[in-house]
């Protein structure tokens, strides 16, 4: 997932590197074209809550 991937701002992305691991990311393209990124270990169930929570934001959503 990418947030503000127009190019002209700083994007922020957030991926999935190896199953129980994401990677956040932050990349200054139009300026200093830095990227910091920082592995998390979210807590076990922690993913399979948040899809549940977003499945049910679009099953509401959509009708």
């Amino acid at each position: 997932m990418s947030w503000l991937n127009s190019g002209r701002t700083v994007q922020f992305k957030i991926e999935p590197v190896i199953p129980g691991v994401i990677a956040v990311s932050v990349h200054d393209g139009p300026s200093s074209q830095v990227t910091v990124s920082v592995p998390l270990f979210p807590a076990t169930g922690w993913i399979e809550d948040q899809r549940a929570r977003l499945d049910e934001v679009r099953r509401l959503f959509s009708g």
